[in-house]
This record gives C-alpha cells, sequence and structure tokens, in this order.
C-alpha cells in the first residue's frame, strides 16, 4: 500500500470509530486527527472538512457490507441458502455498524451531506437489487419460483424493501435478537410466495 492510501486509510479508520461514538455533529477534525495520532493540517491535506471524511466512511461502510453479503450469498449453493444469506448477513453487518448507521437517520443535518448519501443509497439499492435478481433467477432455474420474468425488477425491488423494513427496526427498536429468530419464517414466506 502506498503512503497515501496508508494515511486515507488510517484517517478514516479513526473517523469511523468517531462518528460511531459521537456522530457527525459532535465529531471535529480536531478529534479524527488526534485519534488517528495525526496533525490536524494532515487532514486536512487529504480532507477540505469533516463532511467529506464522513462521505468517504459511509461509502466505505456501504462498499464493506456490500462485499460480506455478496461474498455469503455466493457461497450458498441453494436460492433458499443464498436468500437466508442475503438476510442474515444484512442484517449482522447492520447490527454491527447500527450505531453509525442511527447517526445517519437521526443526525444528518448537512444538506451536502444528505444528497450525496441519498446518491449512495440510490447505487446501494441497485447493487443489492441486482444481487436479488441473481438469486431469483437461480430460483428460476432451480424451478423453484414461478413468475414472469418481466416482474423481475419490482420483485427484486419488493424484496429490498422488506428487508430494508426490518432494517429500521433493528435500527430503531434495538430487536436484531428478536427478529434475527424469525429469518427462517420471513425466507419461507418469500420461497412460498414466489414459488
Amino acid at each position: 500500500m502506498d503512503k497515501t492510501k496508508k494515511i486515507t486509510s488510517e484517517i478514516l479508520l479513526s473517523a469511523q470509530e468517531m462518528f460511531q461514538r459521537y456522530g457527525l455533529a459532535k465529531t471535529t477534525m480536531n478529534d479524527i486527527a488526534k485519534n488517528a495520532g495525526k496533525g490536524k493540517s494532515t487532514l486536512y491535506y487529504y480532507f477540505n472538512s469533516k463532511e467529506e471524511v464522513f462521505k468517504e466512511v459511509i461509502k466505505m461502510e456501504m462498499d464493506d457490507m456490500f462485499s460480506h453479503i455478496n461474498w455469503a450469498v455466493m457461497d450458498a449453493n441453494s436460492c433458499h441458502d443464498q436468500m437466508k444469506e442475503y438476510v442474515l448477513t444484512k442484517l449482522r453487518m447492520l447490527e454491527e455498524k447500527k450505531n453509525l448507521y442511527r447517526f445517519i437517520i437521526e443526525d444528518i443535518t448537512y444538506p451536502e451531506v444528505g444528497e450525496y448519501l441519498d446518491i449512495l443509497h440510490k447505487s446501494y439499492n441497485t447493487r443489492e437489487q441486482n444481487l436479488l435478481k441473481t438469486i431469483l433467477m437461480k430460483g428460476v432455474n432451480e424451478d423453484l419460483f414461478h413468475f414472469s420474468l418481466d416482474k423481475l425488477d419490482v420483485l427484486s425491488e419488493l424484496l429490498v424493501s422488506c428487508v430494508r423494513g426490518v432494517e429500521y427496526d433493528i435500527l430503531l427498536n434495538g430487536k436484531y435478537k428478536e427478529l434475527n429468530k424469525e429469518i427462517d419464517l420471513l425466507i419461507s414466506f418469500f420461497m412460498k410466495g414466489l414459488g
């Protein structure tokens, strides 16, 4: 890893920790620099503002989450197991990152950050929907699902929305343990509904 990437990575990991602990509003560039063991001028050499750092941290988090979900899905063999891994891995990753995501939902008052998050969110949704389309097509090929292929886009979008509802219960109501126990029921519902 070259020096620039190494320093940027150290800054982002430090910022990630600070944002998870205090949120965007209460974290300063000085806090990030001190936590990273860097001077404040070093931060300003790589980033113009804490909002810019925050955007990069969120992008890093979303990329990390999607990578974990994608790996878990691709490691599973059957369509049922892929669907289960999609939901379980997503919810587990969300539970691990819930402090940061709670701040995103509750604490974003910066218009520039909000606009960027909208763009990231749309991009992430597209990636997730494409992954679900792959799972759904596997189910069609395995003769588990019987739906018109022109419904593939809308079904993937609906599934993402359903899981997002569970996400909000985890983030806002702390229901990870209760909901995690019911994942098999949710997956069975999906599978039977598409069959």
